[in-house]
C-alpha cells in the first residue's frame, strides 16, 4: 500500500489531533517510514508550548492515536501511526511530573 503524501498525512494528523485536544499544540511533524519490524508506518511528533498542554496530551495519547487510526481506516489505509508527544521542555516537564 502506498504511503500518503507528507502534506496529506500532516493534514490528517492535525484534523485528528484537534478533535481530541483542540489547538493546544505548537507543531506537528509527520512522516512515513518503516516501523521496528520494517513494515510501513506513519510517525507523528506533536510539540507543545506549555507543561499543562504537554501533560494533557500525554494523558490523551491513546485517544489521539485512536483518532488517527480511525481517519486512516476511513481511507482504507492500514499503516500504523506512532504518536510521540514532546515539548521544548519535555525533560524538565517529565522530571517535575515524576517528582509529584
Amino acid at each position: 500500500m502506498a504511503y500518503l503524501k507528507r502534506d496529506e498525512l500532516r493534514a490528517l494528523g492535525i484534523t485528528a489531533i484537534r478533535r481530541v485536544i483542540g489547538d493546544a499544540f505548537e507543531r506537528l511533524d509527520a512522516e512515513a517510514g518503516p516501523d521496528f519490524e520494517g513494515k510501513g508506518a506513519y510517525h507523528f511528533t506533536i510539540t507543545f508550548h506549555t507543561e499543562a498542554d504537554w501533560r494533557r496530551a500525554s494523558a490523551l495519547q491513546a485517544e489521539i492515536t485512536t483518532a488517527i487510526i480511525d481517519d486512516l481506516d476511513a481511507r482504507e489505509d492500514e499503516h500504523f501511526p506512532f504518536v510521540r508527544i514532546k515539548s521544548d521542555g519535555t525533560w524538565t516537564f517529565a522530571r517535575s511530573a515524576a517528582a509529584e
